[in-house]
């Protein structure tokens, strides 16, 4: 008997899932956003180095359509970019800061951990942040 693998996420993956990119095509791939707000709707606050580790091991187990045959796997967003996107949830206040850790070490930084804004948790920004960000329409 084939034992099925631990899904990876704490939550349905359909949650994350764009129907359509921003430019209104049909899209089929997750978006960095909706996975930042179901994972903190599941663990109520994270830091980002976490919320990045999940996202990355979630897409280390997608294939793309056209490269199944060759085994490749789905590009995801690099650290930094991940980055970006927190800055931008919170810029938004889809996000805040709940609290610091201090700092372990002495070249180390505090770590923060992000709560969502309960009252902006079904915002239409959380579609395309950076859309909503820089004026664009959503």
């Amino acid at each position: 008997m084939v034992a099925t693998p631990e899904p990876v996420l704490p939550f349905n993956e359909a949650l994350i899932i764009r129907r359509t990119d921003v430019y209104g095509r049909p899209a089929g791939k997750p978006s960095v956003s909706l996975f930042i707000r179901e994972m903190l709707r599941k663990l109520h606050y994270d830091y980002v180095w976490h919320l990045y580790s999940v996202w990355k091991e979630y897409c280390a187990t997608k294939t793309t359509k056209r490269g199944a045959r060759m085994g490749m796997r789905w590009k995801y967003a690099r650290y930094n970019i991940f980055r970006n996107y927190v800055w931008r949830l919170k810029k938004l206040g889809l996000i805040e800061k709940a609290y610091e850790k201090p700092a372990d070490g002495e070249h180390s930084f505090p770590r923060a951990y992000y709560r969502l804004v309960s009252l902006r948790v079904n915002h239409p920004a959380w579609r395309d942040p950076s859309a909503a960000l820089y004026a664009r329409k959503v």
